[in-house]
C-alpha cells in the first residue's frame, strides 16, 4: 500500500507553491511595467526610422501626407506642393518573422526605392536583406528594385536573390508586388 503524505509534507508543498506563485506574479508585474515604460520609446524610434526611410526612398520630396486605402497605409510625397509619388508600407512574411518595408513609387509606377524598416531574419542569411557591400551606400538587395515597375519584378530574372535566403528574397518581392498592386487598385489607379 502506498503511504499517505504527512501533514508536514503537504504544508511544505503548499508553501513552495505559494512562493512560486508569488515569484511568477512579481515577474509578470515587472514585465508589464517594463513594456509600459519602453513602448512609447520603441514607437518613437520606429517613427524616426520611418521618417528617415521616407527621405531615402523619395529624396526629392519636401513634404509627406499620410493616407490609407483599405488596410494599406501610405504617404503621398510632395515637392513644392506638387504630388511626386507615394511611399507605401508593405509587410512580408520571411523565414523568421515579418519584414516591414517602405516602398517609394513615382506617379508613373516606377519604384524609387525600398527600405527595410524591421526584420528578424537569420543573421548571415536572410538578414543580408540589409547588407551594404563595401564601397556601396545602400543595401545591394533593395537597391535592385529602384527603376523597375512592381508588376515587372521577377526573382532571378531582374532581381537577384540573397544566396541561401530564397524565402526572404521571395517574401520581399511578393510583398512589394502584391502591396503595390493592391494599393493601385484601392486608389483607383489600375496602372500609372
Amino acid at each position: 500500500m502506498a503511504e499517505r503524505p504527512k501533514n508536514s509534507d503537504l504544508k511544505q508543498l503548499l508553501r513552495f507553491g505559494m512562493v512560486l506563485s508569488s515569484i511568477c506574479l512579481a515577474a509578470t508585474f515587472v514585465l508589464a511595467l517594463t513594456y509600459k515604460v519602453t513602448r512609447p520609446k520603441i514607437e518613437e524610434q520606429q517613427k524616426m526610422a520611418e521618417q528617415a526611410a521616407l527621405k531615402l526612398i523619395m529624396p526629392d520630396a519636401d513634404g509627406f501626407k499620410t493616407g490609407k486605402t483599405g488596410d494599406i497605409e501610405y504617404y503621398e510625397a510632395y515637392k513644392s506642393g506638387k504630388l511626386i509619388g507615394y511611399c507605401v508600407k508593405a509587410v512580408g512574411t520571411g523565414y523568421s518573422g515579418f519584414i516591414r518595408m517602405l516602398v517609394g513609387i513615382t506617379p508613373d509606377g516606377t519604384i524609387t526605392g525600398l527600405e527595410v524598416l524591421e526584420q528578424s531574419e537569420t543573421p548571415g542569411l536572410g538578414a543580408k536583406v540589409k547588407e551594404i557591400k563595401p564601397g556601396a551606400h545602400e543595401p545591394w538587395f533593395t537597391a535592385q528594385f529602384a527603376g523597375k515597375k512592381a508588376s515587372d519584378l521577377e526573382l532571378r530574372k531582374n532581381i537577384d536573390s540573397i544566396t541561401g535566403a530564397t524565402i526572404t528574397s521571395k517574401a520581399v518581392l511578393t510583398a512589394v508586388k502584391e502591396t503595390i498592386a493592391k494599393f493601385l487598385s484601392g486608389t483607383g489607379k489600375q496602372s500609372f
